[in-house]
């Protein structure tokens, strides 16, 4: 809803950030006003200092994974800074919870998303989403070993 405020108030937050030796990078995330790469594209365009991480799976959710990808102008001047890499599976919350799937859990194809990015050349970092807390609070073990072998499967 307030879009156009905070886009006015780029250019001085990444003027901060610099200040300090930090990278601000605006997330691909849902929103009330636009999609993730339209609102993506404006904070482009107002300061092309602005850094993007992509959220995969709120890129699927709004039906832009491959779009993401596609789009030149994203990837033109090496905006792209992070990815957070996460499944989808048509809902973001379930039970009241919110859904962290990891890769081949849900219905993206990831893996053409990571070949289509390693084409664009990209060489950053990739953060898995994921949670190992029980609903209880406590560590689910079993979870946190799957987290673990998704990783090393996408580190090699």
């Amino acid at each position: 809803r307030e879009l156009e405020r905070n886009l006015g108030r780029l250019p001085l937050c990444l003027d901060m950030a610099a200040a300090y030796g930090i990278t601000l990078a605006i997330e691909t995330i849902p929103g009330d006003v636009g999609t993730p790469l339209a609102n993506i594209r404006l904070a482009l365009e107002r300061d092309a200092r602005s850094k993007v991480v992509l959220d995969t799976e709120f890129l699927g959710f709004y039906g832009q994974l491959e779009e993401s990808v596609a789009a030149d102008w994203l990837w033109a001047d090496g905006a792209v800074h992070h990815i957070h890499l996460k499944d989808f599976g048509g809902r973001l919350v379930h039970g009241g919870q919110r859904r962290y799937l990891l890769p081949g859990e849900g219905g993206l194809d990831l893996q053409r998303f990571l070949a289509g990015v390693a084409e664009r050349g990209y060489s950053g970092a990739f953060t898995i989403e994921a949670t190992a807390i029980d609903e209880d609070g406590g560590l689910d073990e079993a979870r946190l070993a799957q987290i673990a072998a998704v990783a090393r499967e996408l580190g090699s």
